[in-house]
């Protein structure tokens, strides 16, 4: 594989990260990776929000979409690379209208990468390049589980702040349990 430049950081335990922000090098990176990445985290039933398998098909026009989000500087999109795998993968859109002040966020780490400050990293880079490329932008939000435990904690470490619980607002139903509702906690994050 021809070897993808980034930023390389290093994480608890020694772990090196590529993180690859830059368009060109994003669309290097195998979508059979971040198919195997994406449907990992799917069937662990984690916080994201698909809840089905996804082919190439959908990771590719998936990537395509955001990186053209990106090209419109709308978007940022950045992937954790360890030995050329992604184990995670932060994503945030810029509102906009009335709302361009504020970006919206996404993010996953890969279980056997979780509690190593992948999640925290993930959050300083993008925070960094929101400021460097979204002026006028003084506002960071995530929707978040009621019961992701982790990353509410990662969350609160990074200063977020709690502005609204809605009520009953996700469905939750891991493999061979009954669907229940699960409050959405939103969350912001003041620049």
């Amino acid at each position: 594989m021809q070897s993808i430049s980034g930023k390389t950081i290093s994480i608890r335990d020694d772990k090196k990260i590529l993180l690859v922000s830059r368009p060109s090098e994003i669309k290097r990176i195998k979508p059979e990776f971040v198919r195997k990445y994406i449907n990992a985290l799917v069937k662990e039933y984690t916080y994201i929000s698909t809840k089905k398998i996804q082919s190439l098909k959908d990771i590719i026009e998936k990537r395509n979409n955001n990186l053209e989000l990106v090209k419109e500087n709308r978007a940022i999109l950045i992937y954790a690379l360890h030995k050329n795998q992604v184990v995670g993968k932060i994503l945030a859109i810029r509102h906009h209208g009335n709302f361009d002040h504020v970006v919206s966020f996404e993010m996953s780490v890969a279980k056997e990468f979780r509690r190593k400050r992948l999640g925290f990293t993930l959050i300083n880079e993008c925070i960094r390049l929101i400021k460097k490329k979204f002026i006028g932008v003084n506002t960071v939000e995530i929707n978040v589980y009621a019961n992701n435990k982790i990353g509410l904690k990662v969350y609160d470490k990074y200063g977020f702040l709690e502005i609204a619980k809605v009520p009953n607002s996700f469905q939750w139903q891991p493999p061979g349990r009954i669907l229940e509702y699960k409050d959405k906690i939103i969350l912001r994050y003041y620049l």
